[in-house]
């Protein structure tokens, strides 16, 4: 039983996270996924989440060397830094 109540908290931070895509501000959604990344294992969502919010709003920046996936690439850096420190957290080990 304890399976499937992860399973459907996951799913309820992805409706979340879809949620906050569509109709929040984008610092709210990013929040939102680097809190799913602290709470979930292997969070693979937050890279959909990025190809998605890239796919609606994202504009080639000069700042940003032109590349139109600045989100998508966070939520990368994101997965892999916070996957790596959570390592190392005692948090996050006792919560397991």
């Amino acid at each position: 039983m304890r399976r499937y109540s992860t399973i459907i908290r996951r799913i309820c931070a992805d409706i979340l996270i879809v949620i906050c895509i569509f109709f929040f501000t984008p610092w709210v959604t990013f929040f939102c996924v680097t809190v799913a990344l602290f709470y979930f294992k292997n969070f693979y969502e937050a890279i959909v989440a990025g190809v998605l919010f890239d796919m609606l709003y994202g504009i080639s920046l000069e700042k940003f060397f032109h590349i139109q996936w600045v989100t998508t690439f966070l939520f990368l850096f994101l997965y892999f830094a916070i996957n790596h420190l959570k390592r190392y957290s005692r948090f996050y080990e006792s919560s397991q």
